[in-house]
């Protein structure tokens, strides 16, 4: 870890954070909440898992989820566009799979995996983590809903031309039809019985799309 912290940012923003509170006046939880964010943030450890962290701090997985997770409560300046971040990544990452009719996330965020949940009952849908909390299965279709309404209004609205459209619902209806079509011809075209998504998935909804708006999905996704 040593190489990769920037003691003199993370030394900064500990000391202007003991000053405005005063010496001994942050709780031991609130100081571990804080100390865990300025390593994540001046430290290079936010791509760690939460097993690696526990690991590496000597501490249990509970406690680390907990503590990342009220950290991104506490310090996030914008949830709804760290949620959006935290979304995008996800579907980067290889943390995404198609089993059988559903998509297989493996979300070990709290706070993404909060949110993620709402915006699914929002939809009228329903994730199972029967077997796993951080192992959710989630229908294809319900997972693109949630996807494209999580885009900027802006960017949905300038691909209205592009598409033949008029109004942003109908741009909405395009790329939730995109992306849940992929991951059937996805699912298709694999011999094994578990499929990774990640960027293929994406990839493949912007060819689905006409060029600029496969265009503008990518730079939104990934």
């Amino acid at each position: 870890m040593a190489d990769k912290l920037d003691a003199e940012a993370f030394g900064r923003a500990l000391y202007e954070k003991i000053s405005r509170r005063g010496l001994g006046n942050i709780p031991k939880r609130e100081m571990d909440i804080l100390l865990l964010h300025l390593l994540e943030v001046h430290g290079g450890l936010s791509s760690l898992s939460n097993g690696e962290l526990s690991t590496r701090f000597r501490t249990t997985e509970t406690k680390i989820r907990g503590l990342r997770h009220e950290a991104s409560l506490s310090f996030s300046d914008d949830l709804e566009e760290e949620y959006r971040r935290r979304l995008n990544r996800l579907i980067e990452s290889a943390a995404l799979h198609v089993k059988k009719d559903r998509v297989v996330c493996v979300v070990e965020d709290r706070f993404l995996r909060s949110m993620l949940l709402s915006d699914l009952k929002a939809t009228g849908a329903y994730a199972d983590w029967s077997f796993n909390s951080e192992l959710l299965q989630i229908d294809p279709e319900a997972l693109a809903s949630v996807i494209v309404e999580r885009l900027p209004e802006s960017d949905l609205a300038g691909l209205r031309t592009e598409l033949g459209l008029s109004t942003v619902s109908e741009v909405k209806g395009v790329l939730r039809g995109a992306l849940t079509r992929t991951v059937e011809a996805i699912k298709k075209k694999a011999t094994n019985d578990v499929v990774e998504l990640g960027l293929d998935w994406v990839k493949a909804a912007a060819k689905d799309l006409p060029k600029q708006a496969g265009k503008v999905l990518l730079l939104l996704l990934l």
